[in-house]
């Protein structure tokens, strides 16, 4: 005898195989959408963590600015200072000088002359006096000359002028003083 399956076994089959496709998708999905968040979370705590690190920066920065500026005011301060001790080394080294350098001119010039005036600038000195000859200024000139506080003398100009019925020479000279 023949047996016949009469039972719909197919349209079994094709439902329990539908129900299996769908539990897979709904799996797939699932695991999409925890993905998906779980992505999700992890770029929005990157950003986060991103943003407090810009805040952070750019408060470090506002205060190295600050602390540049500060620098910067100590540097002019310090350079003010250099410049306030060079001076004072300057006129430490010059300060005998100026005593020095008069002690040298009364000891150079000649019985037969007088000085007139003398004029200090920067580094030089210009005198004005009275000769009674040539000669004597010349001396003069050769006397500076041989002095160790001064390096050029220059006779800038010389006339004849007339005192007490006298012919007496006047002169000028621009003298470049030197440290010795």
């Amino acid at each position: 005898m023949i047996l016949i399956n009469l039972f719909p076994y197919r349209e079994e089959r094709r439902q329990k195989l539908v129900q299996k496709v769908l539990i897979a998708w709904m799996v797939v999905a699932a695991l999409g959408v925890t993905a998906a968040f779980l992505v999700n979370s992890s770029i929005t705590e990157h950003i986060d963590t991103l943003s407090a690190t810009e805040k952070r920066n750019k408060k470090t920065i506002t205060d190295l600015k600050d602390q540049l500026a500060d620098i910067d005011d100590i540097k002019e301060k310090q350079g003010m200072v250099i410049k306030r001790l060079e001076t004072i080394a300057d006129l430490n080294q010059t300060r005998g000088q100026t005593i020095k350098i008069i002690d040298a001119l009364s000891r150079s010039i000649p019985e037969k002359a007088w000085l007139t005036e003398i004029t200090s600038l920067k580094g030089k000195i210009l005198l004005s006096g009275i000769a009674q000859s040539n000669a004597d200024v010349a001396e003069f000139m050769k006397q500076l000359k041989q002095s160790p506080y001064f390096s050029s003398v220059d006779l800038s100009k010389i006339t004849q002028t007339k005192k007490q019925d006298q012919k007496l020479k006047g002169f000028s000279l621009d003298i470049v003083i030197t440290k010795p």
